[in-house]
């Protein structure tokens, strides 16, 4: 079966990164909406960085977004999502509904990100060194200063460094609801200010397996977000 191309190589914009590889801007050729990080794609809207097709699969509804870059061999499939400034590189593989976000650093051939797996802040996952690295489940793994996380099997853990505000729980929800600094948990799942804020009823009814819980956020998120505004957090 023939798959449909959902994104195009704008070779006219270029530019050469840190590790001196010429990168290309992506433009997609339809609109759909990535599972991933609930992120809905425009026809015509430019996306992130890659060096050639094989950055980026066809296939799903993975995506690479903003200022973001995906080289040297890394590859992105099915639903997984990378967005900001984030880098994935040296053949690190993104599958399923995961993300990559901020500023974080996915890189080394064998190096694995999947399920639901979200990394963000300042985070460097992988090595080189020809040692796994694996982060799946549910796993959220959010740092403020750089650490490095490599030579491990990570499942459903989460780890959240120096937060710099008092985290707010909401409680009285089918999952509690934790604000962070700039994330919002719910359940299992953690995602950034921006990527629930953009987010459908529908797209949380599907990560979380249930209407019933996609309802109940669509009607209670301006009410969230007012929170975190009177809280002092920004909202970008």
């Amino acid at each position: 079966m023939t798959v449909k191309k959902k994104y195009t190589i704008v070779k006219s914009k270029t530019k050469v990164n840190a590790q001196g590889i010429t990168l290309y801007r992506i433009k997609a050729l339809r609109s759909f909406c990535n599972d991933g990080a609930f992120v809905r794609v425009k026809k015509g809207q430019l996306g992130g960085w890659v060096e050639n097709k094989d950055n980026l699969s066809q296939n799903g509804t993975c995506w690479i977004n903003d200022d973001a870059e995906v080289f040297n061999n890394a590859t992105v499939t099915r639903d997984a999502y990378v967005a900001d400034k984030a880098k994935v590189f040296d053949g690190a593989k993104l599958i399923d509904k995961c993300s990559v976000v901020e500023n974080a650093i996915v890189k080394g051939k064998y190096t694995c990100i999947s399920d639901n797996a979200h990394i963000g802040g300042n985070v460097e996952v992988g090595s080189n060194k020809g040692k796994y690295t694996s982060i799946y489940g549910y796993s959220c793994v959010v740092t403020k200063d750089k650490i490095v996380v490599k030579n491990v099997y990570i499942d459903s853990i989460e780890i959240f460094h120096n937060c710099t505000k008092q985290p707010i729980v909401l409680y009285g929800f089918d999952y509690d609801v934790v604000v962070l600094d700039n994330h919002i948990q719910i359940g299992c799942q953690s995602r950034t200010f921006k990527e629930w804020k953009n987010t459908t009823k529908e797209a949380v009814a599907r990560l979380m397996r249930s209407k019933r819980v996609g309802n109940l956020f669509d009607k209670h998120k301006k009410l969230i977000f007012q929170i975190i505004k009177a809280s002092g957090r920004k909202i970008k």
